[in-house]
């Protein structure tokens, strides 16, 4: 009975305490910070709290949270019980511009009472125009330490270019850099990077592994991985921003104690699944125009350093022979980007589109090189001498800052009557007064001798003419049996490959399975892909060559595939492609990717039965 006693007195005790304490519910930040610089925003609640409402973070874009955590706490002095709680809401955020913005109070129930916290006025300072040559100083000081990374991060990315004052078309390089001092369990990008007033060209190798080592920053040792490189081709002068790479990460995190509570903790950690949102850093380009003075008329752009050359198959043709006329340019820049060269060919000759073929090699240190030829067909079709040229090439090298022409030579050619060609003579110079006597000029009436026939030797309505005209609808209705046998065959294929297709899929899974057990990771993840892509292609009869991620959500949703499944394989899809710089747990890793390629197989077997 006594112990019994003892209980209610202790709930009525710990009761009484908790109505007696005051809930504080209160917002803490730094109040002052500048422009892109992170900071942490906490709210904290001395009580049990549920049903927590954010305020609208205006001015500030939110990168982490909100990111719950409690403690609670009983101490008994002197008989007395004393228990103690508090929650937190705590938010990673990043001012925008600068200013003065206020962040108004959030709401929390405690207690079964609705509670706000303070509102909070932050001060978000920047560089100033106009300022005194002190204050370019301290500005040009303040640049240098945003291309810095902010220490107190354990994961970020940072964007880097190569040149930040280009010409206009001038190539620019930019890395994106992943730095990160805890591991990494998981990974979804959330945004690709734009580049507003840019024509871009990846140089991203899919597959291979990125570039990886460890950089000390101000006495901590991050692992830093080049994710992704893009070469830029400015479109426009002035300053262009570059809008950043977005990408949310589940970090494995040690758990923070507030006290140590034994010996063993020092032995014994514990870990937790962060959820971060981080973007890399947005980069400002100041594009210079192209110098006007001594700007050759034969100039059409071409920006970087190249080669020019030309060559012909023939010089001595007849007439209605064709002549193959190549020019190629060959060196770095935006070699993609040149336009044909300008050619005046002879008025006698019809000329075709040229062919244009390029050859491109994409390197993170060289960036885009390779060579770009324009194949022209010309046919003469009247006697003469003719010539072709000579044909300037121009373009402006940025290391010399200055413009260059390149001269392809002059070729004659002569051309004699053949076979089957119009009559006629032509006079060809570079006079406009020569007289030219064409195949399209008006001819004289036909004169004798003239072709009699027989009358009443008709073709028309002979027997050969009606073979004749049978024979192509003979030929139709074979070619449309033929075709239909074809069909027939093509279907009884597709419908045996379409249910062999989880068949397969699963052997290449079991192949995976096999290089994970030997800790093989590149060849698990390449087989794990290989799987998710045959089963697609098989299952739908798409040849691998037309699958890509977009194609793959199209045809699911088409086939009304749910938006989770969809999602899931997207997802796995990404993650075996990153998996292979992303630092982590390997084996858990792959271990849980093998489990959700195959349950996701399976799900998606069944939605489409």
């Amino acid at each position: 009975m006594k112990r019994i006693i003892h209980i209610l007195l202790f709930i009525l005790g710990t009761a009484s305490m908790a109505q007696a304490q005051d809930v504080q519910f209160k917002a803490s930040a730094p109040k002052q910070v500048t422009a892109g610089q992170r900071f942490q925003l906490t709210y904290s609640v001395n009580a049990e709290a549920s049903d927590f409402s954010p305020p609208d973070f205006e001015g500030f874009r939110i990168l982490s949270g909100p990111n719950q955590s409690s403690s609670s706490s009983i101490q008994i002095i002197n008989g007395k019980m004393n228990r103690s709680v508090n929650y937190e809401f705590s938010y990673w955020l990043v001012a925008r511009e600068p200013g003065t913005h206020t962040i108004p109070p959030a709401k929390v129930k405690a207690e079964g009472e609705a509670y706000e916290s303070n509102p909070l006025t932050i001060r978000v300072t920047g560089s100033s125009q106009g300022t005194s040559p002190q204050g370019q100083q301290q500005q040009k000081r303040q640049h240098r330490q945003t291309e810095e990374p902010d220490v107190d991060d354990d994961i970020f990315i940072r964007a880097t270019v190569n040149n930040k004052n280009p010409y206009l078309g001038e190539e620019v390089i930019i890395t994106y850099k992943l730095y990160t001092r805890v591991n990494i369990a998981d990974h979804k990008s959330k945004s690709e990077p734009a580049y507003p007033g840019f024509w871009v060209q990846s140089l991203t190798d899919q597959n291979s592994r990125a570039n990886q080592y460890y950089r000390n920053i101000k006495g901590h040792r991050y692992l830093v991985a080049e994710i992704r490189y893009d070469a830029l081709y400015p479109q426009k002068t002035g300053e262009l921003t570059t809008e950043p790479l977005e990408m949310e990460i589940m970090a494995r995190v040690k758990k923070q104690q507030r006290s140590r509570r034994s010996f063993f903790d020092d032995f014994f950690d514990s870990y937790d699944n962060v959820r971060l949102d981080i973007a890399s850093n947005p980069v400002t380009i100041d594009v210079k125009p192209l110098p006007m003075s001594n700007r050759p008329a034969s100039f059409n752009g071409a920006v970087g350093k190249y080669n020019f050359s030309s060559s012909i198959n023939k010089k001595q043709v007849k007439t209605n022979e064709a002549i193959n006329l190549n020019f190629s340019v060959r060196g770095s820049g935006n070699i993609k980007l040149l336009e044909e060269p300008d050619i005046k060919f002879p008025p006698d000759f019809e000329v075709y589109d040229p062919e244009i073929n390029s050859n491109i090699n994409k390197s993170v240190n060289q960036g885009i090189s390779g060579t770009k030829t324009f194949e022209y067909t010309i046919i003469p079709r009247m006697a003469g001498n003719y010539s072709i040229g000579p044909v300037t090439f121009t373009y402006f090298d940025p290391v010399k800052e200055k413009y260059i022409s390149q001269s392809a030579p002059e070729f004659e050619i002569e051309v004699t009557k053949g076979t089957g060609g119009a009559p006629g003579t032509t006079y060809s110079g570079t006079s406009q007064e020569d007289i030219q006597y064409l195949s399209k000029d008006i001819r004289f009436l036909k004169t004798p001798p003239f072709n009699w026939q027989r009358q009443g030797a008709w073709f028309i309505g002979s027997g050969l003419f009606y073979i004749l005209l049978a024979i192509p609808v003979l030929g139709i209705l074979i070619a449309l049996l033929v075709r239909y046998e074809q069909k027939r065959r093509s279907r009884e294929a597709d419908f045996i490959k379409t249910r062999k297709a989880t068949k397969v899929a699963r052997k290449h899974l079991k192949f995976a399975r096999k290089k994970m057990k030997a800790n093989e990771e590149d060849m698990f993840y390449e087989a794990v892909l290989k799987a998710l892509w045959v089963y697609l292609g098989d299952r739908f009869n798409i040849p691998q060559s037309e699958l890509s991620g977009d194609k793959a959500v199209e045809i699911l949703s088409n086939h009304q595939v749910s938006h989770e499944n969809i999602d899931e394989l997207t997802d796995i899809i990404n993650q075996c492609e990153f998996a292979r710089y992303a630092p982590g747990d390997k084996d858990y890793t792959m271990e849980r990717v093998y489990q959700r390629a195959l349950a996701v197989i399976t799900r998606i077997e069944k939605e489409l039965k």
